[in-house]
């Protein structure tokens, strides 16, 4: 997939990289800048377990809900643990990997002393949605998104079929708005259309992590942390009992039809066995009248 959550990720990974075996290639500013960004990126990724629940629950033994999860969480206990671990300077894993990569750095203090604040947070983020989603729909659009809405391998590409289609054989949001995909109107306005719209609710998600960016105490991020993974167990547990249900059903047909086959064997031999009843009646009467 080339969605928001997938391209992001690697876009933190490779930056922690750089983060790790490079921390002097980056003023002290710059990381700041670099964290707040991580933070930023939480508000998106970790909604998606609240939005997404059926694509990302805590499912141990599957590995595609499980990578799932792995993609949306990371970034949120990545930023956690820079945060409030600054590391053991004895420890193995600074021998390995070196100092914390944000040591000469309060994360939520400028390079001027002064709080961090609003539009300085939001500075980076915002422009890598905006620069994100140009690429994202230049890219769709020339390799004919708008062409191909019959085509089953469009649905798992991109989340403009699940949430503009009509996979689920429900209306979403979007759907309401602009119309479902097939309908009456342009398709490429539509896509444009939702486009615009999914990258109004990332810019939202992303002002909104704020707040969390914010909050003073350690408990309170550790709170936010915990209910994001609650929210994940709880949609591993939904995700288990409808495989249950599913599994159910299964199961339910061969035995339904054991039952039945069962059920119309004894209907017959209890018929055999009246029509023997009657035949045998008929003969005493026969052999008395006689």
């Amino acid at each position: 997939e080339v969605e928001f959550c997938n391209v992001t990720n690697l876009v933190i990974w490779f930056a922690m990289v750089l983060l790790v075996f490079l921390p002097s290639a980056f003023s002290t500013d710059v990381k700041s800048k670099m964290f707040c960004t991580l933070c930023a990126f939480c508000g998106p990724l970790a909604g998606s377990v609240f939005f997404y629940p059926n694509a990302n629950a805590l499912v141990p033994h599957n590995f595609h809900e499980l990578c799932g999860l792995v993609t949306h969480l990371s970034p949120v206990v990545s930023c956690y643990l820079l945060r409030f671990h600054r590391g053991d300077p004895d420890s193995w894993t600074t021998a390995i990997f070196g100092p914390h990569p944000l040591l000469d750095v309060d994360v939520t203090v400028t390079s001027g002393g002064s709080s961090v604040g609003f539009l300085e947070y939001c500075h980076w983020p915002l422009v890598y949605v905006v620069m994100y989603s140009v690429f994202h729909s230049s890219i769709l659009l020339a390799c004919g998104i708008t062409k191909h809405t019959d085509d089953p391998g469009w649905q798992i590409f991109t989340s403009y079929y699940a949430e503009v289609g009509h996979v689920s054989g429900k209306k979403t949001g979007f759907s309401r708005l602009i119309g479902q995909i097939g309908s009456a109107g342009n398709e490429t306005l539509r896509f444009l259309k939702y486009e615009l719209m999914a990258d109004a609710r990332l810019c939202c998600l992303v002002c909104s992590t704020y707040l969390w960016f914010k909050l003073p105490h350690r408990w309170m991020h550790a709170a936010v942390l915990a209910c994001i993974f609650l929210k994940a167990l709880m949609n591993g547990a939904d995700w288990n009992a409808k495989k249950m249900k599913w599994i159910d059903h299964v199961l339910d047909v061969p035995r339904n039809k054991a039952e039945k086959a069962l059920m119309k064997a004894r209907a017959k031999a209890e018929l055999q066995r009246r029509h023997k009843e009657k035949e045998a009646a008929k003969t005493e009467d026969t052999t008395k009248n006689e």
